[in-house]
């Protein structure tokens, strides 16, 4: 809707103007789904986009407990579209926020924020993910996870080429991929370090914030790796100091067990991913990492062993590098959370 009818039209209603069309309806949706009832979700995902903006543009903006139970039946209804028709789950994502940015509850709308960043991010619609990212943190400049959510989608930006070398198991093998003039042109090269200069200074800023912030660390630390940075060895180390959390431990140890190949040191890779799958031994990328350490040191019969074992677990499932790699976006219960909140 353009700029001057969408205020002729807030201004008129503001005059005591009727009541849109599909008032009545829209508030009954809206009542339905604050009692739990699941169906006004796919109700209203098919009325009209004209007839949506128009009720909510009228919806009464000083009960805000309405307007925070509204905002989250369209966030709702985008979930449910958002995978066949995303240009229309981002409009009752347009409508969710518009009813949800004068909310009190300040840390519903900061949570709200970072819910839509992970539901773009995780379907790969990295535009709209960072411009969620940018909106949030304009209105929460120091929230930590939306300064991680919009460093990963920067380092994602890189591209599938950048990290195309990865090793079977999802480790680079030999020289980081930005070092590889064979694979990238120089100006490719140039353009893939800025971004992800970037999503390191995001992440730095997140650690500003919340130094103990385990995540922001092993992000930064990773894109020290691919950028051949030194710092990388110290920020991962950190890690390992800050967390008991199994999965980032892992990728800690995987990550300094790969910079020990990388510099030579075969007897430090190898305890490193001995490490990595003491943590999660049910990850088959820690598995591949230890097999290829024993091979490189000549353990012909123990890297054998090794990879048959590897070969008995699930490629992704309960694997945290598959969920690092992918971004690690879209957790349901954020989104059970939010609902929940709402509703009580």
């Amino acid at each position: 809707m353009p700029a001057v009818l969408h205020a002729l039209l807030a201004v008129s209603l503001a005059a005591g103007a009727p009541t849109p069309q599909g008032a009545s309806e829209y508030d009954a949706l809206v009542s339905r789904y604050a009692a739990g009832d699941a169906a006004p979700v796919a109700e209203l995902a098919a009325w009209p986009p004209a007839r949506v903006a128009q009720v909510v543009l009228g919806f009464p903006r000083t009960d805000a407990r309405s307007r925070t139970l509204a905002g989250m039946l369209h966030t709702d209804v985008a979930v449910s579209l958002i995978d066949d028709t995303p240009d229309l789950a981002a409009f009752h994502l347009d409508q969710a926020r518009s009813l949800l940015r004068a909310t009190p509850d300040r840390t519903f709308l900061q949570h709200w924020y970072g819910l839509v960043v992970n539901l773009h991010a995780s379907r790969g619609d990295l535009g709209r993910a960072d411009a969620a990212a940018y909106d949030g943190l304009r209105q929460f400049p120091r929230d930590p996870a939306l300064y991680v959510l919009r460093g990963t989608i920067a380092e994602l930006r890189v591209g599938a080429q950048v990290l195309s070398r990865m090793r079977a198991g999802g480790l680079p093998r030999g020289d980081a991929p930005l070092a590889h003039p064979s694979v990238y042109d120089r100006e490719a090269r140039r353009t893939a370090r800025g971004v992800l200069d970037a999503a390191a200074a995001d992440y730095r800023r997140a650690l500003e914030i919340d130094p103990r912030s385990a995540l922001a660390r092993l992000r930064l630390g990773w894109t020290h790796v691919l950028l051949r940075n030194d710092l990388a060895q110290t920020e991962l180390s950190q890690v390992l100091a800050d967390t008991t959390a199994g999965d980032v431990r892992c990728l800690a140890h995987l990550f300094l067990g790969y910079l020990a190949e990388r510099r030579g040191d075969l007897e430090g890779a190898l305890e490193q991913h001995e490490a990595a799958r003491r943590e999660t031994p049910d990850s088959q990328t820690a598995c591949v990492a230890l097999s290829r350490a024993e091979a490189a040191l000549g353990r012909t019969e123990r890297a054998r062993a090794t990879a048959l074992a590897c070969a008995t677990l699930h490629p992704r499932r309960e694997d945290p590098w598959w969920a690092f790699y992918l971004g690690g976006f879209m957790d349901a219960d954020a989104l059970d959370a939010l609902r929940a909140e709402a509703r009580r």
